[in-house]
């Protein structure tokens, strides 16, 4: 299985199948928290006095849910971000801008000369 999943849920009836089941959810779990671990400590090296956060399920929910709890001043994010190329649709910057309960500041997707 190669596709993390963040929330798991498992049906667990006292069969064999059942604990098959149970055993496969907490397999998918701890390989996500994995990949959580392994995200945060990489990024923790490169951003000096950061404190990275691993978000899960739709980004733009996800991003205005943690910002509602933990109150930054300021949501930095790339134009472009979230956007499927050719598209508009999905445009996580967008998102921000009208959902965030904080300034939202949105700088090129490149960087300038």
């Amino acid at each position: 299985m190669t596709q993390p999943f963040g929330h798991v849920a498992c049906w667990v009836d006292g069969t064999a199948a059942g604990t098959v089941a149970l055993a496969t959810s907490a397999a998918l779990w701890r390989r996500v928290q994995r990949l959580r671990e392994d995200w945060e400590r990489g990024r923790g090296r490169t951003l000096p006095g950061a404190e990275p956060v691993f978000l899960l399920d739709d980004p733009a929910t996800a991003i205005c849910e943690w910002a509602g709890r933990e109150a930054p001043d300021v949501i930095v994010v790339g134009a472009g971000a979230g956007r499927a190329p050719g598209r508009d649709v999905g445009n996580l910057a967008d998102e921000l801008v009208e959902r965030a309960p904080c300034a939202v500041l949105v700088v090129p997707g490149s960087p300038g000369p």
